[in-house]
């Protein structure tokens, strides 16, 4: 053995020993005390901004005790209790999919959820989802995996949408075409618009693993994109099961959304209603911005879809703010909870 190889084993202890060192950045102490800092902050800001500087829980609140009375108190009790069955279909899709490559359990699954629904307050387009799911997964060489994973769940909830919204936009356009000029030339055009649209997101799903040939020709990049092989390992049957999921949380969303409609007094037919509910669901996914600075154009989106049965403006703002809401904010706080709570346990006593 030459100077030169033993000169770099005996490096080697001592490189590994630097590298275990290297921690990630939210293992050490005064990084993660930053990264808590921060999101509560932003937490704070987006809670103060979106709540109370613009007035809307005050006008929700008048609204909601306006609208309450004992005939239909059990609206609102059903569309809470539907609640944590909306975030615990999707801990399950997550969990399954995670499984794939790095299992984890339901709990911390549904503590990276929500985890991901606070930190993605602050991001566009729900990128601060990934970060959140990446903190509970134990095996950090993972990330790249659990990345793919979140993002394998949320294009199967962006494909349920637009199958479903699809369909809606394509039942409400028979349903209300009349109010439309030349509406009679354009009825095939959007029926088939609507088909397209419904089956080339499904199709990408199920052909996902199709992805990683073609990435790996990309020049310069392509070659070290070896991880992404992953994509090849999800089974068809994982990922119906998480698309069946994501129709899950569809008709729990949609049904929370007509049941608030009917409380706050905008009283249709589910034949009349859903459709309108699949449209707006449609558009609004696509509206690249945070759920915080989107949430004004959602509502602009309500109130044009609904303005087609009904001028009862905040009745629609009411519903669509609630749902907005249960569904977002109640889970982000939990998620910020769990946040504060990383790092607690106490570390080895150093001798």
């Amino acid at each position: 053995m030459s100077l030169f190889q033993r000169s770099i084993r005996g490096l080697r202890p001592l490189r590994a020993a630097s590298l275990g060192r290297l921690a990630p950045v939210w293992n050490r102490p005064w990084s993660l005390g930053l990264i808590k800092a921060t999101v509560l902050l932003l937490l704070l800001h987006a809670l103060y901004t979106q709540l109370w500087a613009q007035d809307r829980l005050s006008v929700l609140w008048a609204t909601f005790t306006e609208s309450l009375s004992w005939q239909n108190a059990w609206i609102p009790a059903v569309v809470l209790a539907l609640m944590p069955l909306n975030w615990l279909a999707e801990a399950r899709k997550w969990q399954g999919l995670q499984s794939e490559t790095a299992p984890i359990t339901l709990g911390e699954a549904w503590r990276g959820v929500w985890a991901g629904v606070t930190v993605s307050l602050f991001t566009p387009n729900r990128m601060g989802d990934y970060a959140g799911k990446i903190l509970v997964v134990a095996d950090r060489g993972k990330n790249i995996e659990t990345v793919l994973a979140a993002l394998l769940a949320n294009f199967s909830q962006m494909a349920a949408i637009f199958a479903a919204g699809a369909a809606g936009a394509a039942i409400f356009w028979m349903q209300h075409r009349h109010l439309w000029e030349q509406a009679r030339e354009l009825t095939l055009p959007v029926l088939f618009g609507t088909a397209l649209l419904a089956l080339v997101p499904l199709w990408l799903y199920f052909h996902v693993g199709r992805l990683y040939p073609l990435l790996r020709r990309l020049p310069i990049v392509g070659p070290k994109l070896g991880r992404l092989a992953v994509l090849t390992h999800y089974r068809p049957a994982a990922l119906a099961r998480a698309l069946a999921l994501s129709l899950l949380r569809y008709g729990i969303y949609s049904v929370q959304y007509y049941l608030l409609l009917c409380f706050f007094g905008i009283g249709l037919s589910p034949a009349a209603a859903f459709p309108a509910i699949a449209v707006i669901f449609l558009l609004q996914t696509g509206i690249p911005l945070p759920p915080l600075t989107a949430l004004a154009a959602r509502g602009g989106i309500a109130l044009l879809v609904w303005g087609v049965f009904s001028h009862n403006d905040l009745a629609v703002l009411s519903s669509t703010f609630g749902l907005w809401l249960l569904n977002v904010i109640v889970p982000a706080l939990f998620g910020a909870l769990y946040i504060f709570r990383i790092g607690e346990k106490s570390a080895p006593e150093r001798p």
